[in-house]
């Protein structure tokens, strides 16, 4: 029964079905379980492709920036999902009060964020010799790891507080969320 949970649990943080981490689902039925979850993933990319074509004539002019895109989403997305996997155990184990979790989560995104934005800032200076991309690119990683992690302390808690399951968060719904 423990096993049958955590391959449920790990199937649906994973965005795919319990027959398909067993390999006993067709895969035509795999196929649309995968894709349902994906389908959040490309309504979120398109929504940040939107909103960065509203920023191409600034993103023109510095060029730079563009290819540290990826890295950022890249953190933000692997801090979120440190804040899910920490707050769906805190809610499964003994759930704790809203504020202290979010509050804990954003102060540790902050933290985190600090730290890594002086590094990517000292990277980016030292590797391109372009003091202002650092600090800005510094100062964007130290803004987006406290939103992801209110992000990845929220939506566990408000799917469990209106009835849904806390491991409907996953990558999945999260990286496009981090994304935007």
């Amino acid at each position: 029964v423990i096993r049958e949970e955590a391959k449920e649990d790990a199937a649906q943080m994973a965005g795919i079905t319990p027959g398909d981490v067993q390999h006993t689902a067709p895969s035509w039925l795999a196929a649309l379980g995968r894709i349902s979850w994906l389908s959040a993933a490309i309504l979120g990319g398109g929504v940040a492709a939107l909103i960065l074509r509203n920023y191409s004539q600034s993103l023109g002019s510095v060029l730079p920036l563009v290819y540290f895109l990826p890295m950022l989403l890249a953190v933000g997305g692997g801090f979120v999902a440190q804040s899910l996997a920490a707050v769906g155990s805190s809610l499964a184990e003994n759930g704790h009060p809203l504020w202290r979790t979010l509050g804990r989560e954003i102060g540790l995104g902050v933290l985190v964020g600090l730290v890594a934005g002086l590094l990517v800032a000292a990277l980016v200076y030292w590797g391109m010799g372009t003091p202002a991309l650092g600090i800005v690119l510094g100062i964007s990683l130290a803004a987006t790891l406290p939103i992801a992690g209110a992000v990845g302390a929220l939506l566990p808690i408000l799917l469990k507080r209106t009835g849904g399951d806390p491991s409907w968060a996953s990558g999945a719904v999260l990286a496009p969320l981090i994304s935007v």
